[in-house]
């Protein structure tokens, strides 16, 4: 999970779960999200875009390479309010075990789906 702002027209990880540093291999708090590996700056830039601009919740299904594998992921991006405006995006995402469960969403974004349709 992690926590993204909007500073100016980019978009910066303002906190995030151990799960993110342990795939980064490293703490990215701070940092913009288009210093990211290409594979996951484009597809977050793009949903981040969305939510931010509809303030609206968003999901989406990227695929990162890792090498010659991609991995598949289920992502969900909730927009956060602070007043009237959209302040904080919470994403979570969770990656798929193999491309035969392209059709089964993982148990912690079925539940962020579940909060963000109440």
């Amino acid at each position: 999970m992690a926590l993204i702002a909007r500073q100016d027209d980019a978009f910066v990880i303002a906190a995030c779960g151990v799960g993110l540093i342990r795939r980064f291999g490293r703490l990215p708090q701070g940092e913009r999200v288009a210093a990211l590996a290409p594979d996951i700056a484009g597809d977050l830039r793009e949903a981040c875009a969305l939510a931010f601009g509809h303030a609206d919740s968003v999901a989406a299904q990227p695929r990162i390479r890792y090498g010659t594998h991609a991995a598949l992921f289920d992502d969900i991006v909730l927009p956060l309010t602070s007043g009237d405006a959209c302040a904080l995006l919470l994403i979570a995402r969770e990656r798929r075990r193999a491309a035969s469960q392209a059709a089964a969403v993982s148990k912690p974004v079925a539940a962020c789906i579940a909060f963000a349709a109440s």
